[in-house]
């Protein structure tokens, strides 16, 4: 799944800007990204920095994950069945 760092500029009011700093393959990347580009803003900064992922690409994840886990638990049931034949 892909994870995209975001940058969050206030322009005043209810507007604001989003920037995309970099994109991740990995939440562990995504969190170090994230970290590093808030070390380089200044403290005094009301911008924010943000991760997003896609819905569809959380949808497959979450999906495939699923099915997975299934495939696990079914093939787990089938050793249990031969084992006790």
């Amino acid at each position: 799944m892909k994870y995209l760092i975001m940058k969050r500029i206030d322009c005043g009011g209810e507007s604001s800007v989003l920037s995309t700093i970099k994109e991740a393959n990995t939440f562990d990347d995504a969190i170090r990204m994230k970290v590093g580009a808030e070390m380089l803003e200044g403290d005094d900064s009301k911008n924010k920095i943000e991760i997003f992922i896609n819905i569809d690409d959380a949808f497959k994840f979450v999906s495939n994950s699923n099915a997975e886990v299934k495939a696990e638990a079914l093939a787990d049931h089938e050793r249990d069945a031969q084992k006790g034949h």
